[in-house]
C-alpha cells in the first residue's frame, strides 16, 4: 500500500517495505506515473533445518498515476527501518499559475 501526502504543490509517497534491502527496491517516474517494484529475499543457511517458515519471499510491482507531472530532477527517496518515503515535487509546467486581475 502506498500512502500519499500533499505538501505545498508536492506529494510525498510513503510505503512500508519491511525486511527489504534498499538495493532490492526500484523506483521509476515517467511523466505522471510512479512505479515501485522490488523483491524481498529470505536466505537461510543450508545447514539450517526448518519446521515452519513465517516469513516468505515475495515480489511486488505497483504503478500509481499521479495527479500531475513530476520534476524528475528533484525527486528524493529515503529508506529507513522498512519505511520508504519518496518526495515528488510538481513540475513547474504543472503548477497553478496566478493570474492578476486588472
Amino acid at each position: 500500500r502506498i500512502n500519499f501526502f500533499y505538501l505545498f504543490c508536492d506529494y510525498v509517497a510513503i510505503t512500508e517495505l519491511p525486511g527489504m534491502d534498499k538495493s532490492d527496491i526500484q523506483i521509476e517516474v515517467k511523466e505522471n506515473l510512479l512505479r515501485i517494484a522490488g523483491e524481498r529475499k529470505i536466505e537461510y543457511s543450508k545447514d539450517l533445518s526448518r519446521h515452519r517458515m513465517e516469513r516468505r519471499p515475495y515480489r511486488f510491482d505497483r504503478t500509481v498515476k499521479l495527479p500531475f507531472r513530476v520534476n524528475r530532477d528533484q525527486i528524493k527517496a529515503e529508506y529507513n527501518n522498512g519505511m520508504l518515503a519518496i518526495s515528488l515535487p510538481r513540475a513547474e509546467s504543472d503548477k497553478p499559475k496566478q493570474i492578476a486581475i486588472n
